[in-house]
């Protein structure tokens, strides 16, 4: 999980975190799904000024099709992974 990580491998992280925490819905739902689309609209607030913003999650809300970035993606904002 952690060379998932430093290398920026979403498919990894959704594989070995993610993808077994759906296994719970109730878990999944109140740990992640629901957290990211309460956090979503509060990032694009920060988004709509021109200062520099950093945002801080644990690794398991960046990944899998209901993560911050790809619900951030849904909503038309370019993702760019930064190396």
């Amino acid at each position: 999980l952690i060379t998932a990580w430093q290398q920026g491998d979403l498919e990894s992280i959704q594989t070995l975190f993610v993808d077994d925490m759906a296994h719970y819905p109730a878990i999944y739902d109140a740990m992640l799904k629901d957290r990211n689309q309460r956090w979503t609209p509060q990032i694009e607030r920060m988004l709509e000024d021109d200062e520099t913003e950093y945002v801080l999650v644990g690794l398991a809300h960046i990944a899998g099709p209901d993560g911050i970035l790809q619900l951030l993606e849904s909503a038309g904002y370019q993702i760019e992974q930064v190396q």
